[in-house]
């Protein structure tokens, strides 16, 4: 896909600039000398056979020539997949191309065939050893500028001149000369841009560019005092000319290039105000004034229209444009749906009366009946009988958030999950509800925005109609934030809304203050709110949740952490912490208790898994562990999968977490997943008397606990817990045989399901 794409960039990069000033010069040579319809689609097709063909050459000769150089570097080359035995007889082919129109309707004399032989001796020259003027930096610029434009714009132009025998002008050399000079110092220019750009690149590759000995800043003062004056100026000489045998048309694109050269020159103490970028006078030559001659010439003949439309698809990039995309995507998808609808319908007639001709008549049973699908059937039984559920998170895939994965891969439903902020507007396999084209969905949104409309009532909308859609019986909500923006989608829809609490949700002083009211309106509208710890649960009823909708249900746990046998202790001093680099996780403190672990146990090791959550707490503790010049006891993991934590606890780790309260916010946890998890595996735990931490674990029993922010506390406990073999298999089985017989951690899923099947709709 990509070699696809380098090809087709390969060539607009030829056929818009270049061929789409040819194009345009001839436009305006028809519409300058009033030429008819009748001639000009013949000029115009034989110009743009021969034009195809000379650039082509040009590409095939290059390739050709560089195969050896490419294949030194890896670059990709379009000849080199070429037979070598066809190679010759596909320039012979591209050749016939280009000479075709001068020998069946073109019309020449000795300029036009002296053009033609100084264009193709350039051409090879160029690229073709020994010669090669490519390795020559300064020569290569000119003779690429003199064959992409300046002899190809003269020959187009002359060619005219001789077939279509309107411009009796005896002083043609003159206009002939300053077309010349304009589109050489045109092309010179294009060059020195493209060296520019790609320095580092050719710099790579050894490839020869005058930017890599000439500074760039140099090189702009060219462009802006000599190349950009001397475009300007022929230019305007060449229409200027055209004046004095034609009438006033030319003085339409004179006028225009007076104002952009003025444009150019404003505000800029040196020289023009250009750089190494396609300019203003790059686009007039390559597209407006082939439309500005079209349009004189539709004007004259509608025919003309013929001619605007391909121009306009081939030199501009309308055919590009995100509207035309977004309806051809769409008409094919609608045409698809279409052509395959008989065919699809057909095999369906027949597939079931197939399967009741052998269940009635053949008397088959339903396993046979299915066969290799019967699995596929019961499956889909099962779910249809269990009904569709709706997941609710803003993230689409948090790596600390487990318990949401573990939602939509454990759960016995058909789950459609949908995810965003503020609005929850994308879904699992479709995408944005509203437009997965960025372009249309601003384009929707900037509606809304015009027409007065409410954007958020509208997005509402669209999720209410996607619940209905996909038949939904009950809306499972992660966050009270979260269900706080679906309460007019629980409204629209009538769809039972369970929500459950995790921890900032119910505790940050700013969030709770922020959405008190709506909260009020969430308790009162839904029909269950689960807390993941118990001090949630209480909390939820001191922020007026009725009491009998409140619900004590730990998060999910990956069953995996149950389903091997606890870890045996290690013997070496390693500690392990795993979590979100967050304020209430505090896992600095972790690192300055761990510091005075190192002044009684020096061989021991920490090692610290989870990502920054936005408050700069990753970087900051790397720093930190620097400047108490620690950080070779310390491993920063970063965040890791699933898998990657259950493999370090395996290694039979003292796991250690000091969550706290958050002194500003009264921020806490709730039941933290990787306490769980370090439990099920039998790992001894040290952490604070925390929130849900302080519910699972029993001091001195199933683990160890200290005071919020006691350093000295965690530290000294560190130690006596890593220095005592048996201390650590006593707290490890201990945790172990706790969590497995706590029902609502160990039957999450079932419970979780239990509740689920309370409240959604029944059918």
């Amino acid at each position: 896909m990509q070699e696809t794409s380098g090809r087709y960039r390969r060539i607009t990069e030829w056929w818009r600039p270049k061929g789409g000033v040819v194009f345009s010069l001839l436009l305006f040579y028809l519409a300058l000398w009033d030429v008819p319809f009748g001639t000009a689609w013949k000029l115009l097709v034989f110009s743009v056979i021969t034009l195809v063909g000379f650039g082509l050459t040009g590409y095939f000769l290059n390739d050709w020539a560089d195969i050896p150089y490419d294949n030194k570097v890896g670059k990709t080359n379009l000849v080199d997949g070429i037979p070598k035995l066809a190679r010759p007889f596909a320039l012979l082919v591209l050749l016939v191309i280009t000479f075709f129109p001068w020998l069946v309707y073109f019309k020449y004399d000795g300029f036009s065939i002296a053009l033609i032989c100084g264009q193709l001796l350039l051409q090879f020259a160029y690229p073709v050893p020994p010669v090669r003027i490519k390795q020559y930096p300064i020569p290569a610029m000119l003779a690429d500028s003199l064959y992409a434009l300046g002899i190809p714009t003269v020959l187009a132009w002359h060619t005219m001149d001789l077939t279509a025998g309107l411009n009796d002008n005896s002083g043609q050399w003159m206009h002939f000369m300053f077309l010349f000079l304009w589109m050489t110092a045109t092309g010179v220019r294009h060059i020195l841009n493209h060296h520019v750009v790609d320095k580092e690149n050719d710099r790579l590759t050894n490839t020869p560019n005058i930017a890599l000995r000439v500074e760039p800043l140099r090189l702009r003062e060219i462009v802006q005092s000599v190349l950009f004056p001397l475009e300007l100026l022929t230019a305007m000489l060449f229409f200027s000319l055209l004046m004095h045998h034609s009438g006033l048309l030319p003085m339409l694109p004179l006028v225009i290039l007076i104002g952009l050269g003025a444009s150019r020159l404003l505000s800029n103490s040196f020289g023009f105000n250009v750089g190494f970028w396609k300019t203003s006078t790059d686009g007039f030559a390559s597209l407006h004034l082939g439309l500005l001659s079209l349009l004189f010439l539709v004007l004259e003949d509608a025919k003309f229209l013929l001619v605007a439309v391909p121009f306009i698809l081939l030199f501009s990039n309308i055919g590009s444009h995100p509207i035309l995309t977004i309806t051809a995507k769409g008409s094919w998808k609608r045409i698809k749906v279409w052509l395959f609808f008989p065919w699809e319908f057909s095999s369906l007639m027949f597939n079931w009366a197939l399967y009741y001709f052998r269940k009635f008549i053949l008397n088959w049973s339903e396993e046979r009946n299915w066969g290799e699908h019967y699995a596929l059937r019961l499956e889909k039984v099962k779910l249809d009988a269990k009904g569709n559920i709706a997941i609710f998170n803003q993230n689409y895939s948090k790596y600390s958030e487990t318990f949401i994965s573990g939602q939509l891969s454990d759960l016995d439903y058909r789950i459609r999950f949908y995810y965003g902020w503020p609005k929850p507007i994308n879904a699992s396999k479709s995408g944005d509800l509203i437009s997965n084209e960025p372009y249309l969905r601003k384009s929707v949104l900037c509606k809304q925005h015009v027409m007065n409309v409410d954007v958020s009532h509208f997005e509402d909308v669209k999720i209410a109609e996607d619940l209905i859609e996909n038949d939904i019986r009950l809306l499972l909500v992660n966050f009270g934030t979260m269900a706080v923006s679906l309460l007019n989608v629980a409204r629209m829809t009538g769809i039972p809304l369970v929500v459950i609490f995790h921890g900032y949700d119910a505790w940050n002083k700013k969030e709770v203050e922020t959405y008190h009211e709506q909260y009020t309106e969430l308790f009162s509208i839904a029909e269950a709110v689960v807390g993941v710890s118990r001090d949630i649960c209480k909390r939820l009823k001191e922020l007026g949740c009725p009491n009998d909708k409140i619900i004590y249900q730990p998060a999910l746990v990956n069953r995996k952490f149950f389903e091997c046998e606890p870890v045996a202790a290690n013997d070496d001093p390693k500690f392990l912490y795993v979590g979100r680099f967050s304020r209430t996780k505090a896992p600095h403190l972790v690192l300055l208790a761990f510091k005075h672990v190192l002044e009684k146990l020096p061989e021991s090791k920490l090692v610290m898994i989870g990502a920054d959550d936005g408050e700069g707490l990753f970087e900051a503790c790397q720093m930190m562990a620097t400047a108490e010049g620690i950080s070779d006891k310390i491993t920063f993991r970063g965040q890791c999968s699933s898998e990657e934590v259950f493999n370090e606890m395996r290694s039979g780790v003292v796991f250690v977490q000091h969550s706290v309260t958050t002194p500003l916010l009264g921020d806490k946890e709730g039941t933290p997943v990787g306490i769980m998890e370090a439990m099920a595996l039998g790992l001894p735990i040290v952490a604070t008397k925390h929130a849900g931490i302080a519910e699972l674990i029993e001091h001195e029993h199933s683990g160890i606990l200290v005071k919020e922010s006691d350093l000295d506390a965690m530290a000294n406990e560190m130690v006596r817990v890593a220095s005592d073999k048996a201390l650590r298999e006593k707290l490890g089985q201990n945790a172990a045989k706790s969590i497995r017989e706590n029902q609502f951690v160990y039957r999450s899923l079932e419970n979780l399901s239990d509740i689920i099947d309370r409240y959604k709709v029944k059918k």
